[in-house]
Formats: C-alpha cells, sequence, structure tokens
C-alpha cells in the first residue's frame, strides 16, 4: 500500500498498535518463504497457510506470483480458498491507485490462483493430491475453511503450516 498522507495537527489519535512497543528485526520473507515451499514441494506436500482475508491474502498471493515468475519456486497449483478473499483480491485490483502494484503485478497475483468459491469446491481441494499450497481465512485458524484443510493434511509429516 502507498504510504498514508501526513496528518492533520491532532490533538488524540487511536489506533491498532499490536507489538507498537517494539521492533521486528528485519527478515528476508520472500526468501524464506520461497525455501519452505520448495521443500514442501519437493517431499510432495500441501503447504497451508491460515490467512486473513483482506490483505495478507493478497500479499502472500503476490509473493508467491513473482516467487514463480522468477523461476525461484516450482510452479505449483496455489488456491485461495476464502470468498471473502476472492472479492478482497479482485477489489484491490481494480483500485490501483490505492497501491503500488503496476498493471502486469495485479493481473499476475490475481491469475496466480484458482479461486475456490463454493463449499463443494474447497472441500475438492482435500481430495488432490501432490504439491500445493491453500490460502485459506481464518488468519488465526479457529474458523473457516482452513480448519477442514488442516484436518486433512496436517496429520501427513510432508505437509507444512505457515504461520
Amino acid at each position: 500500500m502507498k504510504p498514508a498522507d501526513p496528518l492533520e495537527p491532532t490533538d488524540y489519535l487511536v489506533t491498532e498498535s499490536t507489538y507498537g512497543d517494539r521492533r521486528h528485526p528485519a527478515e528476508d520473507v520472500t526468501s524464506a518463504l520461497a525455501q519452505i515451499i520448495r521443500e514442501t514441494a519437493e517431499q510432495g506436500g500441501a503447504l497451508l497457510v491460515p490467512a486473513f482475508a483482506v490483505g495478507r491474502a493478497q500479499h502472500l498471493l503476490h509473493i508467491v506470483a513473482q516467487l514463480k515468475l522468477k523461476g525461484a519456486i516450482p510452479d505449483i497449483p496455489v488456491f485461495l480458498d476464502s470468498p471473502m478473499a476472492i472479492s478482497a483480491t479482485g477489489i484491490f485490483c481494480r483500485h490501483k491507485e490505492d497501491h503500488g502494484l503496476s498493471d502486469d503485478a495485479c493481473h499476475l497475483m490475481c491469475s496466480s490462483a484458482q479461486y475456490t468459491r463454493t463449499p463443494d469446491d474447497s472441500k475438492a481441494i482435500d481430495r488432490r493430491s501432490g504439491p500445493m499450497i491453500i490460502i485459506a481465512a481464518s488468519g488465526m485458524a479457529t474458523g473457516g475453511r482452513i480448519l477442514h484443510h488442516l484436518r486433512r493434511f496436517l496429520p501427513g509429516e510432508r505437509n507444512t503450516v505457515l504461520i
């Protein structure tokens, strides 16, 4: 996203600030994600990613699309399994003025995953085998479609949950 506009003189500001009292060390998240994807794919496993439908899911799609484009990860299926995340991704790409991605990057991101809108489509993923990436809500893994994917794939040693 583009940086926020500077605030006008303000008497009070209320904001969410989880971990606002500390700095996290800079990490190369993209390289770490690429390594995890490669290792999981080499084992023939599924990478399960509980993700928030707005913001996190689009960020992950963008990173995965860029990694595939660069050849840094194998070309395995990616599923975006959240109706809200699918809708948010469409809105994200229709409002390019609100973020820094180019038209090409948005198109690549939006076309990088198979969208599963219905419960039946979601459950069909669980009948698949082989390497794949499943991005599904909820981000805290306390509800949503990620739960049935966890039940299906978590017992397998070759599968990975990315938290």
